[in-house]
């Protein structure tokens, strides 16, 4: 659990001034292999700041201190959206976020589309 606890906070070691960080509420969606989901079966949680990997660690110990490196976190535009892997840190808002957990080499998780991270 120390590792829990670790990724959730951020280290601002040489900083000026204190780094506030931006709280949101993480409504958490479990798939299976296929990405099939409950929309009325979540978790939710208060997630600190913006890092996606401070984030996967967060899940990962939510679900029981499963492997982060077993999870790939995606997110959807909309209730019918496709599914998008989130590969960039979160957005700079305190906006609530809807993330679906696959597991990482499930077919589900085998068909997703990753976003060019470095297009113009």
């Amino acid at each position: 659990m120390a590792a829990c606890s670790a990724a959730a906070s951020a280290c601002s070691a040489g900083a000026s001034e204190p780094m506030v960080e931006q709280q949101r509420i993480i409504r958490c969606f479990q798939a299976d292999d296929l990405g099939n989901f409950d929309p009325n079966d979540w978790a939710m949680f208060q997630f600190y700041g913006r890092s996606v990997f401070n984030l996967r660690a967060k899940v990962a110990c939510h679900r029981g201190g499963v492997d982060d490196i077993t999870l790939s976190l995606c997110v959807r535009a909309g209730f019918y959206g496709r599914l998008t892997p989130l590969v960039i840190d979160l957005p700079d808002s305190e906006e609530d976020m809807d993330i679906v957990v696959l597991t990482t080499g499930s077919p589900a998780a085998a068909e997703l589309r990753h976003p060019n991270v470095d297009a113009p």
